[in-house]
């Protein structure tokens, strides 16, 4: 029966015949002094942990070792669960590329209401998804040294990153350089573009006096609305000026009276309205003409 002991010096596992205990051997590796225990062979049959190679340096270490001794290679078992935060890395940049573009468009049509500084936001979105990318690549391939899905995930979000940054970028430079040739004529779709700043323009209720701002591009907004309705309704011009005449010449509600009346064009600052009220007064000559008995 034999021994097994460990060499305090290089951690070697080595055996010693039963009759050796008590006694002192030379370690085979490095020469140092080993003491064989006295214990009897059946408790000291298995002294040492089973040791497994270094991944680094082929070394034998203990299994549950975080660090070589030799190499210093950091060791992950199969149970560390350190690596799940690269796995959220990983997503968290495929996220981000797939909502840049619907981003984008929440911007430009809830909140900023302006393509330029809302490509700007689909933009950030799109660097935040190549940078976490790479972050997630790098880890991945740290852990396994190798393709693993998480590697895949991690290189799929920082490919639509880079993918949908270059898009964002190209796109506001032809609208800034668009927006700068406009005739100054049309602030509003300068305004709009995100070349110039928004204006607000005054109004004023025609049934309590009340003033108040509406913003220049929402106005502008309306007056398409509202073209569109006339658009629609020319074959029918006493509905559409009935529509006209309970919605507002604007579409806006006062906010103080909550009256949707029509808003005189003296009150607007700037020409927003000019075509469709010249059209609304063409429709209403004509629906005077066309009355029996005038």
């Amino acid at each position: 029966m034999s021994l097994r002991i460990v060499c305090p010096q290089c951690n070697a596992a080595l055996r010693a015949p039963s009759e050796s205990a008590g006694t002192q051997k030379k370690c085979p590796k490095c020469g140092a002094a080993i003491s064989v225990p006295q214990a009897p062979a059946e408790e000291s049959a298995d002294p040492a942990p089973q040791r497994v190679p270094c991944p680094s340096c082929s070394e034998l270490i203990l299994p549950d070792a975080a660090r070589c001794r030799y190499c210093g290679h950091e060791i992950r078992g199969s149970s560390d669960t350190s690596g799940g935060w690269s796995w959220l890395v990983a997503v968290a940049a495929v996220s981000l590329a797939i909502l840049a573009w619907p981003l984008v468009g929440l911007c430009f049509f809830v909140v900023l209401k302006q393509l330029i500084p809302s490509l700007i936001v689909g933009a950030v979105a799109a660097g935040l998804a190549l940078v976490l990318g790479l972050i997630g690549l790098v880890a991945a391939l740290r852990r396994k040294q190798q393709i693993t899905a998480e590697a895949m995930v991690s290189l799929s979000g920082a490919v639509m990153g880079a993918l949908f940054l270059s898009s964002f970028v190209l796109n506001a430079v032809l609208a800034e350089r668009t927006g700068e040739a406009l005739p100054e004529e049309m602030s509003v779709a300068k305004q709009v573009l995100g070349t110039e700043k928004r204006k607000k323009v005054p109004m004023k209720c025609r049934a309590c006096g009340h003033e108040f701002e509406v913003d220049a591009v929402d106005l502008m907004s309306s007056q398409v609305a509202k073209m569109t309705d006339v658009l629609s309704a020319m074959d029918d011009t006493d509905k559409l000026l009935d529509r006209v005449e309970k919605e507002g010449e604007t579409g806006y509600v006062c906010p103080k009276c909550k009256k949707p009346k029509a808003f005189r064009k003296e009150s607007l600052k700037v020409e927003q309205l000019g075509p469709v009220e010249d059209l609304m007064k063409q429709l209403d000559e004509r629906s005077k003409v066309e009355q029996p008995g005038e």
